[in-house]
């Protein structure tokens, strides 16, 4: 099919309408409907390739669009660069205004947090760093080794852990609630491939019978795409890209970097 049902769930036909006289070469039209709550709106876009041209999704927050846009051809006045970032600024724009309009309001109140885990086990987590922002300013941060529930380690060579390294840390259920009260006054937390790491909370809180946190994620991955289309997105390119200093993999290292991300794009 080359679309996946969870990238791009809407998408109508796509057709050829009919060529006037005399006109020749590829004319492709394509209809997105791009969902309300599309979590990875850019990838969907990126994928949006076919065989004469590109559909390109018009985004906007409260409402799905629909757009048509014909394939560009050396005949068109806009250039494929020019019609995806035209494509893609109001959603650029928006996503701005929210994270200002936020901190004008004092909202800009939230905890960055990273998980490294043990192995393929969301539940597996090894180790946690935290950093709180309060007003758009740091105020506190923490990292703590976890034991996981099993001694089997898959990614060492990520992050450097080993069974050894934590034996003798305490578990997820023993930490978690001397970790809690650093969510006080939080609006949401921030991470960098968010699903991930919401993942990994839930599942360490079900494992040890915990109720999870109710704060919203939000994805720094996204932030840097629809603020600075940064392509790749990982979060050694985000912080060569802002300067920003890291130490990948190491908890504390990525919490902090997705901290200072939610507020330079404040900042923008």
């Amino acid at each position: 099919m080359g679309l996946a049902e969870h990238e791009l769930r809407s998408v109508s036909r796509v057709r050829s309408p009919p060529r006037a006289a005399g006109r020749s070469g590829p004319r492709l039209y394509g209809r997105v409907r791009t969902p309300v709550n599309s979590k990875d709106a850019e990838s969907a876009e990126k994928r949006l390739n076919f065989r004469c041209g590109i559909v390109l999704p018009h985004l906007t927050r409260r409402h799905a669009a629909t757009q048509w846009t014909r394939a560009p051809t050396p005949g068109n006045a806009m250039s494929a660069e020019r019609a995806v970032a035209a494509a893609r600024r109001p959603f650029v724009g928006e996503t701005r205004r929210r994270i200002a309009s936020g901190a004008r309001k004092g909202s800009m109140n939230f905890v960055a947090i990273d998980f490294e885990t043990a192995n393929y086990q969301p539940d597996s987590a090894c180790a946690v760093g935290l950093v709180k922002v309060v007003g758009g300013e740091i105020v506190d941060q923490a990292v703590h080794l976890i034991r996981p529930p099993t001694r089997e380690f898959v990614f060492t060579h990520i992050h450097g852990l080993k069974w050894k390294d934590v034996a003798n840390a305490d578990d997820f259920g023993t930490l978690w609630p001397r970790l809690e009260p650093m969510l006080d006054g939080a609006a949401f937390f921030a991470a960098h491939n968010a699903p991930f790491d919401s993942g990994v909370l839930r599942a360490c809180c079900a494992r040890y019978g915990i109720r999870a946190p109710s704060l919203p994620f939000r994805c720094t991955v996204q932030i840097s795409r629809r603020v600075w289309s940064i392509y790749p997105t990982r979060l050694s390119d985000v912080c060569a890209k802002l300067r920003i200093a890291l130490n990948h993999h190491e908890a504390l290292s990525d919490a902090m970097a997705c901290a200072k991300i939610v507020l330079a794009a404040a900042r923008t």
